[in-house]
């Protein structure tokens, strides 16, 4: 719930309204500084910028009553002295040089006696020393932070006034600098790692019921050390509704250059913790497109763009822009509903990138190649988008390229005279009883009846495009062998026409001819038996032969054709070499694979994972309460918590397991698992390895 009363008082509708305001907002430039609407309680209000501050004469408020002073709870004395100054023995705070400034504040590298250390003090500008909104707000702003523990929100230490009732307070002091700095010079997955801590304080902020307003670059810090931290929380608004007497005054504002249309418009009632999500999406914008959501010739300009949500053209487009452009809708009920959901697509949108990258690479070389495509474009291509589905298994734009890739290779291949191989690839699309797919057999019945009418002397039989041998039934002998066969065995026609195939030599074994002989005595003759055969010069041949027992003038014949396979078994035989070595890796390495089905609870080991477990395959994979009562019970609960959240968040996990021993004892593993989920988002199984550690630390 929101705790601000609806109000017509907005920066924008301010500004309009005020001529001086307006003279001074057209004349100013549009930089990363924080514009403030303040309205105190007594109804009175006005525009704070830093640019506009006159140190001579302090801000006022307009319309309205004077009201009471403002009670600013028990802050208690310190003493202090400046850059220069020479400390005595009461002072605790020595101020020895300026680190930054911002709206509000100076911000001071310290030395705090009492505790003798380094510390980063802010203390309240001088021109607003006296300024009784500014000091609540500064208050406000320190309590704020006092009330947040979290890594990535910068830590406060002490609230106090100094010798001149000057207000400051406290803090870490982080060794590094902002995030403005270094964004440009960042990588992508650097950007977004620090984007990806800050949704973590801004997630704990929202459960503490705060949001923050004013997230830009400029206000976070990077520590030299990885540190990631969240400051000036001058803004920051308590959704609370028990909060509501204590915030004074109401201040709606933030930086133009990020600023969400709600806080622009002034309205209030439309402020949120979506608020927060629109400034993160704009800092997800400004990692993209290297610019801010908002800009405009001056400062007016931009914070008219900001409140009609105009946000910059880019000639990017990507899943990571879409995530961006959500976050940053014009209606806050179509964003993200929380960080949370936010981060989620995110870190999904991570996962399809390199899948979508794949997909696009096999689109481009299919592109280039146009009607010219071969046979190992092709290959190339299918094997880019089984990596892409691989990758992603739910990508379903890759699973539907991959299958209109088959078809159309299919359509060449069979455009080619290759019948069989365009209905293989048919069928692995899911078309195997498609119309194209009857034409295609309707082609190879054709092709086979022609051969068959014509003699076997005839001039399509010598030039058809696969090898052919034509055998008399009767007594084995060739009586015919066409060119491509010519071609692909080395045989010349002259030498094997009148013999017969047995007592040719080109087998690679007894065993093989024997096997042939025997396949080829079936009634139903052979489709694609595959076999090893010599050519003329002795080298081997992996061939697959079709054969159909024909008649031609009414003697029975049988007609072979013979097509090179070699290529396609010794990508199967490489491809059963790199599994072995992969085996083989796996168990030097002692990592071991397994996957979960959450529905079923199944789960499904590697041969190194049953090594790891110490547990004998052949008694199975044991199921998901099996595999729990091997673990050690201390780390358990851990598991099934582990398990539990990756379902429910699709979040990554890494733990140290401890194993029980069947001889006793305990060992010791890394478990990592990540989720798979089907089309509708919903985790269906984890995937994950193991690796032991045993011997690391005992």
């Amino acid at each position: 719930m929101n705790p601000f009363p609806a109000t017509s008082q907005g920066l924008l509708a301010t500004l309009l309204a005020d001529p001086d305001l307006l003279q001074q907002a057209t004349a100013s430039k549009a930089t990363s500084l924080t514009v403030t609407l303040e309205i105190d309680p007594q109804g009175r209000s006005r525009i704070d910028h830093p640019e506009w501050r006159d140190g001579r004469n302090p801000l006022s408020m307009t319309g309205g009553s004077q009201g009471a002073p403002l009670d600013e709870g028990f802050v208690p004395f310190r003493q202090m002295v400046g850059p220069g100054k020479r400390p005595d023995s009461q002072t605790e705070y020595r101020l020895v040089g300026e680190l930054g400034s911002g709206g509000t504040g100076v911000v001071y590298q310290a030395h705090q006696r009492a505790i003798n250390r380094e510390v980063a003090v802010k203390v309240l500008r001088d021109e607003l020393a006296k300024d009784t909104v500014a000091r609540s707000r500064f208050l406000l702003e320190a309590r704020t932070i006092g009330s947040l523990d979290h890594p990535n929100v910068i830590a406060l230490h002490e609230l106090g006034t100094g010798p001149e009732g000057e207000l400051f307070y406290s803090m870490k002091r982080i060794d590094g600098t902002s995030w403005d700095r270094s964004l440009d010079t960042m990588s992508f997955e650097e950007n977004l790692s620090t984007l990806l801590r800050l949704c973590d304080a801004i997630r704990y902020a929202h459960s503490r019921e705060l949001i923050h307003r004013d997230i830009k670059p400029e206000n976070v810090m990077l520590g030299r050390f990885g540190e990631v931290l969240l400051a000036d929380w001058g803004l920051a608004l308590s959704l609370d509704p028990a909060d509501l007497a204590k915030h004074q005054p109401m201040a709606i504002g933030g930086t133009p250059a990020y600023m969400a249309p709600e806080l622009a418009m002034g309205d209030t009632r439309s402020q949120s913790i979506r608020t927060d999500i629109y400034l993160l999406g704009g800092l997800l914008y400004r990692i993209l497109t290297g610019q801010t959501p908002h800009h405009g010739d001056n400062l007016l300009e931009c914070i008219r763009r900001a409140a009609k949500n105009e946000i910059r053209e880019t000639g990017l487009r990507s899943g990571w822009l879409d995530v961006a452009l959500r976050a940053m809708a014009t209606r806050p009920e179509d964003r993200f509903p929380d960080v949370a959901t936010f981060v989620e697509a995110i870190y999904r949108e991570k996962e399809h990138e390199r899948s979508t990258d794949l997909l696009r690479r096999a689109e481009r070389l299919i592109r280039k190649v146009g009607p010219a495509a071969k046979h190992n474009d092709y290959g190339v291509a299918a094997a880019l988008i089984r990596e892409s589905l691989d990758a992603w298994p739910g990508n379903r734009e890759a699973a539907e390229s991959l299958a209109d890739l088959q078809t159309a290779h299919a359509r060449a291949a069979a455009a080619s005279g290759d019948f069989d191989l365009a209905l293989d690839l048919l069928a692995q699309a899911g078309q195997a009883d498609s119309e194209m797919a009857a034409r295609i057999r309707a082609q190879r019945e054709t092709r086979a009846e022609q051969a068959v009418r014509e003699s076997r002397f005839s001039q399509l039989f010598t030039q058809a495009p696969d090898a052919g041998l034509m055998i008399r039934w009767a007594d084995g002998e060739i009586v015919e062998a066409n060119r491509r066969f010519e071609r692909l065995t080395g045989f010349e026609s002259a030498a094997v026409v009148g013999r017969k195939l047995l007592d040719l030599h080109f087998w690679a074994t007894p065993e093989l001819r024997d096997r042939f002989v025997e396949v080829m005595a079936a009634p139903e003759g052979a489709n694609d038996f595959e076999t090893r055969i010599l050519r003329h010069d002795g080298s081997p041949l992996e061939i697959a032969v079709c054969s159909a027992k024909v008649q031609v003038d009414g003697e029975d014949f049988f007609l072979f054709t013979l097509r090179d396979i070699g290529l396609r078994v010794r990508a199967q035989r490489e491809l059963a070499q790199s599994r072995q070595q992969l085996k083989e890796m796996q168990r030097l390495a002692q990592l071991g694979a397994w996957q979960l089905n959450i529905a079923s609870g199944e789960v499904r080991w590697s041969e190194e994972s049953f090594q790891i477990m110490s547990t004998p395959q052949e008694h199975g994979t044991p199921g998901l309460d099996e595999y729990l009562e091997l673990i050690h019970p201390e780390d358990r609960q851990r598991l099934r918590e582990a398990i539990d959240n990756t379902t429910r968040y699709k979040t990554v996990y890494e733990l140290k397991l401890r194993h029980r021993r069947p001889e006793g004892g305990w060992n010791t593993a890394v478990a990592r698992g990540q989720p798979v989920q089907n089309e509708q988002g919903d985790v269906v199984e984890i995937h994950g390895v193991m690796i032991d550690i045993t011997r690391y630390v005992q």
